[in-house]
């Protein structure tokens, strides 16, 4: 094994994650190419929000070690992050395929079932997860959210003081928390306690968002109009910086893109179908769509002027396409 690897595995046992990552860079610059010195520069780009580039770099890991189990979960949740749960999900199953006892992937899971809508199959998930490590705390957060969502309040606090027993900063624990005082009508309890929350600068991107998003409600339900608008712009702002390089890859698509290819495709075929192309090169999507519906106008107005539109996550687990 290379001396640089024995080092990164040395801070891994040590529990210093940030080390490892540095550790890996520095052997990734001095062409040290391996799967975990792959996935320790994927987490540091996760945890700048540059998610496109971290994935690429977990698929070329799995492409190298493909029976690595914590690799095909690390590439699940970044696509958790990227709003893609049906392609996380996927990864996910692949990982507990090679390790089925693993919480974290189960926990992992969970998250790709919630974003899909399939609150009993995240419940379940979380539960499992739960049950295989008692004593980690992000699978009772999300077990907070699904008590939350189903309006059972006691069982979420419940929940919630167990996770932060945990981990006193378990971010999602403390969305469920802010959302249960502030339901409560406790506005100003919650706006203390988003206030001291937001002073951590480690928050992820997605959550802090959340987090922003929230305080922007307390403000505007203390009448501080001026506080609640800027608290918007900086979650709105927060979740296009997260996204930015997904949608300005070299192999994103944008909406023009897609109606030349989609045109193209029609083309091939005989009518009704080059009736259609007809229809839409001459017309765009209002072929097919009223114009009445604002969210179709926009849409109409990027792929019109040649810009993908923007798609903006609601807090950290949406999937992608």
């Amino acid at each position: 094994m290379k001396p640089e690897i024995v080092n990164i595995h040395a801070k891994l046992n040590a529990g210093d994650v940030n080390a490892a990552a540095q550790l890996a860079r520095e052997a990734y610059i001095n062409d040290v190419v391996e799967p975990i010195v792959l996935d320790l520069m994927a987490y540091r780009l996760e945890q700048q929000g540059e998610l496109h580039g971290a994935l690429r770099l977990l698929i070329q890991a799995s492409q190298m070690e493909p029976q690595n189990a914590s690799i095909h979960a690390n590439i699940g949740h970044c696509l958790v992050k990227m709003a893609r749960p049906t392609h996380a999900l996927e990864a996910f199953n692949r990982a507990l395929k090679i390790d089925p006892r693993s919480a974290r992937t189960h926990h992992g899971a969970g998250l790709a079932l919630w974003a899909l809508k399939n609150i009993n199959g995240c419940e379940q998930a979380q539960l499992r997860a739960a049950s295989l490590d008692p004593n980690y705390p992000d699978p009772l957060g999300t077990l907070a959210l699904v008590a939350y969502e189903r309006k059972d309040y006691d069982r979420a606090a419940a929940y919630v003081e167990r996770a932060l027993k945990l981990k006193p900063g378990d971010t999602a624990s403390l969305i469920v928390k802010a959302n249960i005082l502030f339901d409560g009508g406790h506005v100003q309890a919650c706006a203390d306690l988003l206030t001291n929350v937001l002073r951590d600068a480690t928050i992820a991107p997605l959550h802090r968002a959340t987090l922003e998003r929230k305080m922007g409600d307390v403000m505007d339900a203390l009448g501080d109009y001026d506080s609640a608008f800027a608290a918007y712009a900086d979650a709105a702002n927060r979740l296009r910086g997260v996204y930015a390089d997904l949608f300005e890859a070299p192999d994103m698509e944008t909406g023009l893109q897609m109606c030349e290819r989609l045109i193209a495709y029609f083309q091939t075929y005989q009518t009704p179908s080059a009736q259609i192309a007809s229809d839409f090169a001459k017309n765009g999507a209002r072929a097919f769509f009223p114009d009445g519906v604002p969210a179709v106008r926009h849409h109409l107005a990027g792929a019109d002027s040649g810009q993908s539109s923007e798609h903006h996550s609601a807090g950290g687990a949406t999937d992608p396409a």
